[in-house]
């Protein structure tokens, strides 16, 4: 099955992928039209979406959260020193010629890099480095499975909490892939930053063409999803900046309930807290219209179901 770019000076036939001559029905891409179903599929079963929303929380946002609170770990010791390192560096550079900033540059570096070798120098600091490593992956985990959630739901599949666990059958390609991804927008982005965002549209939806078909390799994933997006980057972007307003106030209600207190620790557990409250209703919302924006893509794009159809009859003859 090949998925080479169409020819620009040909009109586009029925059979190509996210061009503007594909069948993408435009207007099922409109965000008032992928909020609205998204809403339908939350109300259709609000306990279960509460339930998995928060499971998901728990693990992306609550665990990395109160490791980093009450865990010290070389990496964030190194960052810490390179932070204030930085800032202490920031502050005299108006006064120090060029090659001194050079050379304190370096000794910063130098510095954050010492703090790391000693902290992993002991059992503890490997452990919890080790730990740091367990508790991000399954964060990479749990998000990929929230994703398997909302594309299932909005199919009219029910599944719960399970379905978080269920993609670790999946976690070699899933890292695969999310290496790819943030290697490409991380690369881009030391020659420009609108290249790294515009790379990083790109492969928006190469998570979804993986979960929905997991025949799919991660790179077969990457590589089609540019080509799924041709013409629909702007759509894409409109979806992004309509949700701005839910995303500004889940800050501004996390924020606002940690002055409650003044005590450090205190003050970062209630701004988990009260974002998890805006979160348990945002994150649902987002993540079913993001799953519907790529399902109207697929309907659109007959090629891509060719493809899994082949891939599912390869398998089901290694498995004869």
């Amino acid at each position: 099955m090949n998925f080479n770019p169409p020819d620009n000076n040909k009109r586009e036939s029925p059979r190509g992928l996210g061009s503007p001559e594909s069948f993408v029905d435009r207007d099922l891409l409109r965000p008032r039209t992928l909020k609205e179903n998204a809403r339908r599929v939350m109300a259709s079963d609000r306990r279960n979406t509460t339930v998995v929303t928060f499971c998901y929380l728990l693990l992306a946002s609550w665990l990395p959260t109160l490791y980093f609170l009450f865990l010290s770990n070389p990496v964030s010791d190194a960052l810490d020193a390179l932070y204030a390192g930085f800032y202490d560096l920031s502050e005299q550079m108006a006064q120090l010629s060029d090659e001194t900033i050079v050379t304190l540059y370096g000794q910063v570096l130098s510095g954050a890099w010492s703090a790391l070798r000693e902290g992993l120098a002991s059992g503890w600091g490997l452990f919890a480095t080790f730990l740091l490593i367990l508790i991000l992956l399954i964060g990479v985990l749990a998000d990929y499975g929230f994703k398997s959630w909302s594309l299932r739901r909005l199919q009219g599949e029910f599944v719960g909490p399970e379905v978080l666990l269920q993609v670790v059958d999946l976690a070699g390609k899933i890292l695969l892939l999310t290496l790819l991804v943030l290697g490409t927008v991380f690369l881009w982005g030391w020659l420009l930053a609108p290249l790294a965002l515009y790379m990083w549209y790109r492969l928006r939806i190469a998570a979804y063409l993986m979960l929905d078909c997991p025949d799919l390799s991660a790179w077969q994933a990457y590589c089609i999803s540019p080509t799924i997006l041709r013409g629909h980057k702007w759509q894409l972007l409109k979806l992004d900046v309509s949700f701005f307003g839910w995303l500004f106030l889940a800050e501004a209600v996390s924020y606002g309930v940690s002055f409650l207190s003044g005590n450090y620790y205190v003050y970062n557990l209630l701004a988990l807290i009260g974002g998890t409250v805006v979160y348990l209703y945002v994150e649902p919302y987002r993540n079913l219209s993001y799953a519907g924006f790529f399902q109207a893509l697929k309907n659109g794009s007959p090629q891509l179901h060719e493809l899994e159809e082949a891939l599912a009859e390869r398998r089901r003859q290694r498995e004869e």
